[in-house]
């Protein structure tokens, strides 16, 4: 809770524990810029967090930050693609994909019609997602309500551009899939991705 009574926005800690993990296997140079940016101390911390627990939305875009700038966009990209790919094998969220590949025809068009779900499962108080059909093998995600003012935007907007491709690779669509930025609004704290697969 924050002094005025609301909930912090929030994020399921597996989501940090992975992506500090996958940190820890960066080339040693970009790693030891990532933990002096981070600070061991945090990064200890996030690694001991249960799976399911809510982690302060706060240290966890702190740590995003400091990997962002210490990485650059693209390869923060594919982290956090990795790291939505890696948390679909946890209990978490294992049993909802396995599910998705077994009994959809479409897996990619189940997994978006289920994004605002995902998303509200694995964020708190963090904005929402909305899911727009457009066509077999297309549609897009809008996210709303990023609370901009507080946390750093095109970091978020990025990790989320990740999450999706690692969630349409998890759903068994591979490497065709695309996910671009076609629309944003960071005073709005919105971002739509433009989804193919």
């Amino acid at each position: 809770m924050t002094g005025d009574g609301t909930r912090a926005p929030a994020i399921r800690a597996v989501q940090t524990r992975t992506l500090v993990t996958l940190a820890a296997a960066l080339p040693s140079e970009l790693r030891e810029a990532f933990v002096r940016r981070a600070g061991d101390e945090a990064l200890q911390d996030a690694s001991r967090r249960f799976a399911l627990a809510w982690f302060p939305m706060a240290e966890h875009m702190r740590l995003c930050s400091a990997l962002f700038d210490v990485v650059g966009r693209d390869r923060f990209l594919m982290m956090f693609r990795d790291t939505f790919q890696a948390t679909i094998e946890t209990p978490m969220l294992r049993g909802f994909f396995s599910m998705l590949r077994r009994m959809s025809d479409d897996s990619g068009a189940a997994l978006l019609r289920n994004a605002p779900r995902i998303y509200s499962y694995v964020t708190r108080d963090a904005g929402k997602l909305r899911h727009l059909a457009r066509g077999p093998g297309d549609g897009v995600v809008e996210l709303h309500d990023w609370p901009s003012r507080e946390f750093a935007y095109e970091v978020w907007v990025t990790g989320t551009q990740g999450c999706i491709l690692g969630a349409l690779r998890g759903a068994g669509l591979g490497d065709s899939v695309e996910v671009t930025v076609v629309d944003h609004n960071e005073r709005a704290g919105f971002a739509a991705y433009q989804v193919r697969w």
